[in-house]
């Protein structure tokens, strides 16, 4: 699809809607370490080029669907969906859902992420980057998360699980947004698998809301109510 094709029918789309994309994310897409700062540059400024659809990168990208007007041969996990003269569009059966839960961590640092191991699986084991982050108690063996509201700076996801779990969230951690639970209590936002969000989510049924509130549109909110007060 050209860009921005699937902003209008409502669909997400793996290479976002406009042009300011997050380098931590651009990098997942070119399977380049993780980096910040300075180091982080746009891959595409170095030569790297997208990975190809048969990559399990977009498995952790969620994407769940391959539209494109040429024949394809799908790889393991892949099949085709659809097909007409001028389209095929192919399913991944191994898309991560955009919220769930994971058991395990492990820190990882200025290194790609490694999908050429077998043995990875990013819906049991959430690659963070801080290196002291692990759950304060034991992990869940049953438990689910689904979006229950989605909205362009809010996100509500309901959790449900019997033991202590990491909930990732398949959306860009980016400053200005935070993650509180029903009661108002605040928690520790983390960076998973270089770009996504992840939070410790206590045992039980909860409510977890991510909001978009950078400190600037809270100092203005501030001023705006000095100025009423006169």
């Amino acid at each position: 699809l050209r860009p921005n094709t699937a902003s209008v029918y409502g669909l997400s789309d793996a290479r976002g809607h406009d042009c300011f994309d997050p380098t931590a994310y651009v990098r997942l897409l070119y399977g380049l370490p993780i980096l910040a700062g300075k180091e982080a540059r746009d891959p595409a400024e170095v030569g790297h080029r997208l990975l190809p659809m048969e990559h399990r990168a977009f498995d952790l990208l969620g994407v769940r669907f391959y539209c494109t007007d040429s024949e394809w041969s799908p790889p393991p996990g892949w099949k085709e969906s659809f097909a007409d003269a001028g389209m095929r569009i192919y399913e991944n059966l191994d898309a991560l859902p955009r919220a769930y839960l994971a058991r395990d961590q492990v820190w990882i640092h200025r290194q790609p992420l490694p999908f050429a191991d077998p043995s990875l699986d990013p819906g049991a084991t959430v690659f963070l980057e801080e290196p002291e982050a692990a759950l304060p108690g034991p992990a869940f063996a049953a438990g689910e998360a689904r979006i229950v509201e989605d909205a362009p700076n809010r996100v509500r996801v309901a959790a449900e699980a019997d033991g202590w779990a990491w909930l990732v969230l398949l959306d860009n951690h980016y400053p200005g947004w935070r993650a509180c639970l029903e009661n108002g209590e605040e928690l520790t936002l983390l960076r998973a698998f270089g770009t996504w969000r992840a939070v410790a989510l206590p045992p039980g049924r909860h409510e977890v809301t991510f909001s978009y509130e950078p400190r600037s549109w809270r100092l203005g909110l501030a001023l705006a109510g000095l100025g009423l007060l006169g």
